[in-house]
C-alpha cells in the first residue's frame, strides 16, 4: 500500500496570504503613527515650545491661586502661616530647597507643624504637576495627531508585503522538500 501526502498548502492562495499581511502591515503602521514617542524635531518646533511654555505658565498661576486661597483663610494652622510668611518673604514666587529646610529646622524637623507644612509644599507642587503634565501629554498627543500618515502607512505597507512574500517563499520551500 503506497502512502501519499496531503497537500493542504495547496488550498491557499499566494495572493491572499500577500494581501492579508500587507492589511496587517498597513494597520500596524497606522498605529505607530501614535504609539511612536515625539522626535526632537518635533518637540524642537516653535509652536510646540510657545505651546509648553503657556502650560508651565499656567500651572505657575495655579500654584499662585492655590497660596491664594491659603492667604484667603480666616484662621490658618501654624505651617499655613509659616508658609505663607515664607512666601511673602521670597522676592519670587519660586522657594528654593535651602530656605524649606531652613524653615522646617525652625519647626523642628520631627513635629507635627513640620509634617503639615511639608504637605503643604508637596500639595501644592503635585497639584500644579498634576495639571500640566496631563495638559503636556494632551497636547502631545495632538501633535501624534497632526502627523502625516503616509509615511507610517507606507512603511507599514512595505514591511507587510515582504512578510507576506517571505511566507508564501517558505511555504513553497517546504511543499518542494515534502
Amino acid at each position: 500500500m503506497t502512502v501519499r501526502p496531503v497537500q493542504s498548502n495547496n488550498d491557499h492562495s499566494n495572493f491572499a496570504t500577500v494581501l492579508k499581511t500587507t492589511a496587517i502591515g498597513a494597520g500596524i503602521g497606522y498605529a505607530s503613527k501614535y504609539v511612536v514617542p515625539l522626535t526632537p524635531q518635533e518637540m524642537n518646533d516653535k509652536v510646540f515650545q510657545e505651546s509648553i511654555k503657556v502650560i508651565n505658565n499656567q500651572s505657575k498661576r495655579l500654584k499662585t491661586e492655590y497660596i491664594d486661597e491659603l492667604k484667603a483663610l480666616k484662621s490658618r494652622t501654624v505651617a499655613q502661616d509659616e508658609f505663607i510668611k515664607m512666601i511673602d518673604d521670597s522676592n519670587s514666587k519660586k522657594i528654593n530647597i535651602i530656605s524649606v529646610r531652613e524653615k522646617l529646622k525652625e519647626l523642628g524637623i520631627n513635629s507635627e507643624t513640620a509634617k503639615e507644612f511639608k504637605q503643604l509644599i508637596e500639595r501644592v507642587n503635585s497639584y500644579a504637576r498634576h495639571e500640566a503634565v496631563s495638559m503636556i501629554g494632551a497636547y502631545e498627543q495632538y501633535t501624534k495627531h497632526i502627523r502625516p500618515t503616509i509615511p507610517f502607512v507606507t512603511t507599514g505597507v512595505i514591511s507587510g508585503l515582504l512578510v507576506g512574500i517571505s511566507k508564501n517563499i517558505i511555504r513553497s520551500n517546504q511543499t518542494i522538500d515534502t
